[in-house]
């Protein structure tokens, strides 16, 4: 993602049900906790966000980086 990344104040809270930054007809806020709850609980995932810099076809930029970590067996 290059959308500037999330704001750090609301980060810890992008996976809690029914949190949204956008207005009521936008979205529900269900979308990340729903993904998060069924990476979690059913493939026994880890699932971290942060932001970060990169460089882009020679433009710095910044974005938020998902991590989806899952077990081998």
């Amino acid at each position: 993602d290059n959308a500037k990344g999330i704001p750090q104040d609301i980060l810890p809270r992008i996976f809690e049900p029914y949190f949204t930054t956008k207005h009521q007809n936008v979205g529900t806020g269900i979308g990340l906790s729903l993904a998060n709850d069924i990476l979690v609980k059913h493939h026994k995932a880890r699932v971290k966000v942060r932001n970060e810099e990169f460089e882009f076809e020679g433009k710095k930029q910044k974005g938020a980086v998902f991590i989806m970590e899952f077990k081998c067996n």
